[in-house]
């Protein structure tokens, strides 16, 4: 079950007796949003098909941080890779002398391997997302209805300098967020070198 937008107006009109209509709490909303998502708590996976010389290949719109990285050569999973511990210019210069990547960098949105594919094969990337700057789809689960309806109520408060409600809705909503971050089971980070 999804969250309805109209089901977070229904409630921050209440709460701040208010009748707000259509795109008057999209601001807002969208603030909640993106607050919960600096918490990590949207993840996704990709996965890029390399050809013989590809060395690079751009992260998705969406891209966070990094889960982990695991390339596989016809359909099985290799050793995970590791974070380059030098910069971009060492990586380039890096003269490997495997054929399978062993290391990777993502820098400007752009995932760089240590070493060129000498056959095809897959990157699978897990990793923590940016929620979509929208307030019409909501990619939270249902259970995060009453944090999102918090939140909202809190940063159009806020928005509105409204400090009563201010002090009203942030503790609730600051709990609330707590709360649902500690049921959240975190994915392990990749060790770091």
């Amino acid at each position: 079950m999804s969250i309805l937008k109209a089901d977070i107006l229904s409630f921050v009109n209440e709460a701040l007796v208010e009748s707000y209509s259509g795109t008057q709490l999209d601001e807002a909303i969208k603030s909640c949003l993106a607050d919960l998502s600096d918490a990590n708590l949207l993840s996704a996976q990709d996965a890029h098909v390399l050809t013989v010389g590809d060395k690079s290949f751009a992260m998705p719109d969406d891209f966070k941080e990094e889960v982990s990285v695991t390339p596989s050569l016809n359909s099985v999973d290799c050793d995970v890779l590791m974070p380059f511990p030098g910069g971009l210019k060492e990586l380039k210069d890096l003269a490997a002398s495997t054929s399978t990547p062993r290391y990777y960098l993502i820098y400007n949105k752009t995932m760089y391997l240590d070493c060129a594919a000498s056959s095809a094969f897959t990157i699978t990337t897990e990793y923590y997302k940016f929620h979509a700057d929208t307030a019409d789809t909501i990619e939270f689960g249902y259970e995060f209805t009453n944090v999102i309806k918090f939140g909202t109520a809190y940063f159009k408060a806020l928005f509105r300098k409204k400090s009563s409600y201010i002090q009203i809705w942030r503790p609730i909503y600051e709990e609330a967020k707590a709360k649902r971050i500690a049921l959240v089971p975190q994915q392990p980070h990749i060790v770091r070198g």
